[in-house]
């Protein structure tokens, strides 16, 4: 019997990041390697297709504090792609949900 996902060893990835092959999450990249910001950030949402689209959307998950190893959700921030070369910040995301018709509430953690 597999683990869980969260239980399993990530695996130190390009640029300091934290990884392992999954291909059956929805998160995963096209060459099959789930990130573990990335798994986070999908854990903690209530809207999982929104994130899936903005994945899609090559939208980046920001490391507040600069140490990609550290997946702590307090210090992840989505980020859009956009001219700004860190990406765009999270109320514009925000309007970008609600203009592809998904609901937007406060977080619970608020």
């Amino acid at each position: 019997m597999r683990l869980p996902i969260s239980q399993r060893l990530w695996s130190p990835r390009k640029g300091g990041y934290q990884g392992m092959l999954k291909a059956e999450h929805p998160m995963s990249s096209k060459g099959k390697t789930l990130m573990r910001h990335w798994y986070v950030m999908y854990e903690a949402t209530t809207n999982k297709p929104a994130l899936i689209k903005l994945r899609q959307m090559r939208a980046s998950i920001h490391h507040r504090n600069g140490n990609r190893s550290d997946n702590r959700l307090s210090n992840l921030d989505l980020r859009l792609p956009g001219n700004h070369p860190q990406g765009v910040g999270a109320k514009d995301a925000i309007l970008l949900l609600k203009a592809l018709g998904y609901t937007v509430t406060k977080s619970r953690e608020s």
